[in-house]
């Protein structure tokens, strides 16, 4: 990974970290990404919403507790070696 830090400033003289090309597309992704979110969750109700961000969430919770599984797994593995 690169250490050094490159200070830039933008077309409107605002201080950058990332390079201007880099800024462009992380906005760019974002701006993607918020479209995406919309199309899925904008023409739901609220209920509807609710229920799809529970039903994510529980994914996510399920898979995480099976990598932290697989984790105490692979470190009781290397113990016994």
């Amino acid at each position: 990974m690169n250490d050094k830090i490159s200070i830039t400033f933008d077309e409107e003289n605002r201080i950058r970290v990332l390079e201007s090309d880099k800024f462009q597309d992380t906005e760019a992704m974002k701006n993607e990404s918020m479209e995406f979110i919309k199309s899925k969750f904008y023409p739901m109700n609220k209920l509807e919403c609710a229920l799809e961000i529970i039903s994510f969430d529980e994914t996510v919770s399920s898979l995480v507790e099976t990598l932290e599984n697989q984790a105490r797994k692979v470190e009781q593995e290397k113990l016994r070696v």
